[in-house]
């Protein structure tokens, strides 16, 4: 009798968690559920307003406030179609991320001791799609700057990061598209290699250090400025090759190319 007890207790409380799980994840009452205990957890840190989908995708968020010591963030009409749950395996795969405008506002803050960077996300990210009108980065006593109309697709495994396509309308050079691949480690960054279009068509590679030595070979077929479409260029070359070693303080560089002035 215990046991058949036991077995029926057992059955309701995984019929319960079972119905709590597709609750959180495939209704738009638990998304919002979901999102409130996210910002009660994280003390406000995290905020989103106006939620509608579903956790299990596409999830979306009129507003969406982040708020860190050195930066706050601000997402307006986002919208997200990920398989969340799959963080439990240490992965998560975005099918498609948009938002209508991105507001990054940089804090003063005090100078600390510098860190070894970032290297390895705590999971394996892969973005298939993801795309953002406009981009504002507020600095600290100085003016916006705004980068309109970027998409995205690559992926960071471990301290491998896949840039399959970045593209973006910059204030400086106008449309601009990348694609490369880099290896991540705590005092510097290995470019293995990235190609640019655009105001040029170039490729870039080796080590940029950010406490150690860099080694930096950048070729070029063409690069004309300021960029075709804004006008008339005033500076044009037909193509050459550069190479930076050194550190910020110690460094030599070297360049041969042809260069056209008006």
């Amino acid at each position: 009798v215990f046991l058949h007890v036991l077995n029926i207790g057992l059955g309701l409380l995984g019929a319960a968690l079972a119905g709590a799980l597709v609750f959180a994840l495939f209704t738009p009452a638990g998304a919002e559920l979901v999102l409130r205990e996210v910002r009660t957890q994280t003390a406000g840190m995290i905020d989103a307003q106006g939620i509608s989908g579903r956790l299990w995708g596409p999830l979306r968020i009129e507003r969406l406030r982040i708020t860190l010591e050195a930066v706050d963030i601000e997402i307006e009409h986002a919208e997200l179609d990920a398989r969340l749950p799959q963080l439990l395996r240490a992965r998560l795969a975005v099918e498609s991320l948009s938002a209508a405008s991105v507001a990054v506002r940089i804090k003063p803050t005090p100078p600390e001791p510098p860190e070894d960077a970032i290297t390895k996300l705590p999971f394996d990210l892969l973005v298939r799609r993801a795309r953002v009108a406009q981009l504002r980065v507020t600095p600290v006593d100085a003016e916006p700057i705004v980068i309109d109309r970027i998409a995205l697709a690559g992926s960071w495994v471990d301290d491998r990061v896949v840039l399959q396509q970045l593209s973006a309308h910059t204030p400086w050079v106008g449309a601009l598209r990348l694609d490369g691949v880099a290896r991540l480690f705590p005092d510097a960054v290995e470019v293995t290699p990235l190609h640019v279009e655009g105001f040029a068509v170039a490729r870039l590679e080796g080590r940029f250090g950010y406490g150690s030595a860099s080694d930096l070979r950048l070729a070029w077929q063409r690069a004309s400025w300021p960029p075709l479409a804004e006008g008339d260029t005033e500076i044009d070359s037909g193509g050459g090759q550069a190479r930076w070693r050194g550190t910020f303080d110690d460094y030599q560089f070297e360049a041969r190319g042809g260069l056209v002035l008006p």
